[in-house]
């Protein structure tokens, strides 16, 4: 039996590009080659947590205006009617 399901934002729960990626780099100072959780994580500890700062800065903004993919709403819904775990992992890449 289904127990539970791990969702991903961008993309899956998400319409797809509504995290500007591109930003969060210039924000924090990495070249656009630059993966944002390894090069942040590369940062000394001072610059690493005010990037992180910056990062939840850009992403609490891009919330509000975050549209779900067609139907997801009423899935979660159903899902969680139905009793199955839900969770989400998600990343900066």
């Amino acid at each position: 039996p289904l127990r539970g399901i791990i969702f991903d934002m961008d993309g899956t729960l998400t319409l797809p590009g509504q995290i500007d990626f591109a930003l969060i780099r210039r924000e924090v100072g990495l070249s656009s080659g630059v993966g944002i959780f390894a090069g942040i994580e590369a940062m000394r500890k001072a610059e690493r947590d005010e990037a992180w700062k910056k990062v939840q800065q850009v992403e609490v903004k891009a919330m509000s205006n975050t549209k779900l993919q067609p139907g997801m709403r009423e899935l979660i819904l159903a899902l969680r009617a139905a009793g199955v775990k839900l969770a989400i992992a998600t990343r900066n890449y």
